[in-house]
């Protein structure tokens, strides 16, 4: 006898490298039609006790198969300092965990800002206020010593910054300028604060995404220093 589909239980591997569920298959197709779950996105299924990618399953190839069917709409560009969507996030991958509703929910607490190429956004040593989501464009960070612009690195699409200051409450380290026309979500510590006291569970979200950024910030850079260390070694 076939198992019946409204009692199958999945759990989901997500792009955060957290397990989600376990979840019935309504919820895991109400995923997949909010690119939460996608064609390479590891399933669990209890009955089959095996993980397998979400594009090779019999229950979802066909909600796979409509949604790719459906017409791409041709949308105007939005307006330079319109609010941003849920569809402006979705297209990054440390935003796949999070529903439709979260996200909604986030974006009440954002405004969006805009900057051109060589633009001010952020000037060292002043107050931090804020932190900023990279949603299209890119930025440079930089120092200006003795009247040279020393380049720190560029930040794209998808990337965060200014979020240490805010956090620690410590005056800007460095300069962020506009690299191209780019557009910012931008997160003020007032706004962050009230997220915190009116939505714990979301508040806890958004800081363990922006400790696990962190996280992966700092073992890049330890990486790169023990790369230089090693290549500065010499034998005696």
């Amino acid at each position: 006898m076939a198992p019946n589909p409204t009692d199958q239980v999945f759990k989901v591997w997500s792009s955060d490298d957290l397990i989600y569920g376990p979840v019935d298959l309504a919820t895991l197709v109400q995923w997949l039609q909010e690119s939460r779950v996608l064609r390479d996105t590891w399933i669990h299924s209890q009955a089959a006790n095996d993980w397998v990618a979400a594009g090779e399953m019999e229950e979802l190839r066909n909600h796979f198969e409509t949604q790719e069917s459906q017409p791409q709409v041709d949308e105007a560009p939005a307006a330079p300092q319109a609010a941003a969507s849920v569809q402006d996030l979705r297209v990054f991958e440390r935003f796949a965990p999070y529903s439709n509703e979260e996200l909604k929910r986030f974006l009440g607490y954002c405004d969006v800002v805009t900057a051109q190429k060589g633009e001010l956004i952020i000037k060292k040593g002043d107050l931090s206020d804020a932190m900023f989501l990279v949603l299209s464009g890119e930025v440079r960070a930089r120092l200006k010593v003795g009247g040279h612009d020393n380049s720190l690195g560029n930040i794209g699409a998808g990337e965060l910054f200014g979020e240490v200051a805010m956090l620690s409450r410590t005056a800007r380290s460095a300069d962020v300028i506009g690299e191209s026309s780019t557009r910012l979500l931008r997160l003020s510590a007032e706004a962050f604060q009230r997220l915190i006291e009116e939505d714990p569970p979301l508040a806890a979200r958004i800081l363990f995404n922006i400790c696990r950024s962190l996280a992966t910030r700092l073992s890049d850079r330890n990486i790169d220093l023990q790369k230089d260390l090693a290549s500065a070694f010499v034998w005696r």
